[in-house]
This record gives structure tokens, C-alpha cells and sequence, in this order.
């Protein structure tokens, strides 16, 4: 792999990483498919995006798929915690008979039906996104068991609220 690597940059071609362990995220130059949360294999108080603690500012990680998350909302503020940006799998046309097929991976990728959502996040978080491009965290603090405060380097700091209820902040108020 080492080989690889190396040859691969001789020729400056970039590597993508997808579902990277840490030595081959380390040596990627962008990663898609990046964990966001815990598997939930073990018991934890509290899930903190600990490649993005590890990492960000480093590589640049993109997390899975928003769109074919069971809480699309709920992904979104994970990768918003953790700096990781948003991705989507699309398709512009599939045949109908694929949506009785035993595998249900095609039924939320139709390109029309997720454009509005896909502007939407990415015009609502591009001066985010920007703020922290080249960051890395330096702080992650769990405020509640819904609020979580993360700061930057570069000295941004963002409020995610995981929660129904408004968390009052230094900044405003985190719906």
C-alpha cells in the first residue's frame, strides 16, 4: 500500500479514501463514507465524532450519504459537529422495478427529489463549511446530553442542538 501510495504521488494523482481505517485516512487526500457517530456496538454515554477530533484539518472527510440516512436532520447536525461534509448519492433515473428489489438502496437517490433538500443544506452551511475548511478542533464539549459546543483553531465555534428544546448560547439561541 505504502508502494501505491507513493507511486500515486510521483504522478500527483489525489487518493479518495471510502470507509478509511486511519492509516489509509491519513494517507488519503480527501475520505468519503467517514464515520460520523459510533457503530453502537458498545455501550456509550455520549457519541463524539472522534475521527473528525482526530483528523479534521488533515484530510478532508466527507461522511455518508445524507440522503439515505434513517434521520436526515439528525445526520446533517453530526456532520455539521464534527466538520465533516455533506454528501449525497444520486441518480438521475432508475427503472420502478428496482424499488421491489430486495435491496432498498435506490428508493431516496432520485436525483428531482432531492435537489431542493441538497441546495437548501449546502447554501444554509457553505459560510460554515468555509469558516472551517482547513481547521482543526480544538475543543468538543458536551454542554447537555443534546447540546455539544465545538471550537476550531482558527477560533469558530459552533453550538449543534440534537434536542426538540432551544439551548440559549454565547451567540443566540441553538433551535
Amino acid at each position: 500500500v505504502s508502494e501505491i501510495l507513493a507511486n500515486a504521488a510521483k504522478k500527483n494523482l489525489r487518493v479518495l479514501g471510502s470507509e478509511a481505517n486511519d492509516y489509509a485516512l491519513i494517507n488519503s487526500d480527501a475520505a468519503i463514507n467517514t464515520p460520523v457517530t459510533s457503530s453502537k456496538v458498545y455501550l456509550f454515554d455520549y457519541d463524539v465524532p472522534f475521527y473528525q477530533l482526530v483528523f479534521k484539518g488533515y484530510v478532508t472527510m466527507y461522511g455518508s450519504s445524507v440522503n439515505m440516512a434513517t434521520n436526515r436532520d439528525r445526520y446533517l447536525l453530526h456532520c455539521i459537529e464534527g466538520g465533516t461534509g455533506i454528501n449525497y448519492t444520486l441518480i438521475n433515473y432508475y427503472e420502478n422495478t428496482l424499488l421491489t428489489s430486495k435491496y432498498q438502496i435506490f428508493n431516496s437517490t432520485l436525483y428531482s427529489d432531492n435537489k431542493a433538500e441538497l441546495i437548501k443544506n449546502v447554501n444554509d452551511n457553505a459560510d460554515y463549511y468555509k469558516a472551517i475548511a482547513d481547521a482543526h478542533i480544538v475543543d468538543h464539549v458536551l454542554i447537555t446530553k443534546d447540546v455539544r459546543k465545538v471550537v476550531y483553531d482558527n477560533g469558530v465555534k459552533v453550538y449543534v442542538n440534537f434536542s426538540d428544546e432551544d439551548y440559549m448560547t454565547e451567540f443566540g439561541i441553538a433551535a
